[in-house]
């Protein structure tokens, strides 16, 4: 299972690889994508691949927390 953070970045998986394989395992948990690389079709790839939200680094704490609140109401916390 995943934390409710993951920080990973390694040479094998990419963000996209990590959000597939969340969304395989544990398909109820919404996945904001936080990135820093920005590719000019990396919000639309996201949300094709199954996240909830896309934040491009940096950003705001209010920022954050926008993205937070506008997550489905219908999408399970994450367990530890």
């Amino acid at each position: 299972a995943f934390p409710p953070f993951n920080f990973f970045k390694g040479p094998k998986l990419t963000g996209f690889e990590v959000l597939r394989r969340i969304r395989d395992e544990r398909p109820e948990l919404a996945v904001i994508m936080i990135t820093g690389y920005e590719a000019p079709d990396a919000r639309r790839r996201a949300y094709e691949e199954g996240a909830k939200g896309f934040l491009l680094k940096p950003f705001s704490f209010s920022e954050l927390l926008e993205a937070v609140r506008a997550l489905p109401g219908d999408v399970a916390p994450a367990q530890p």
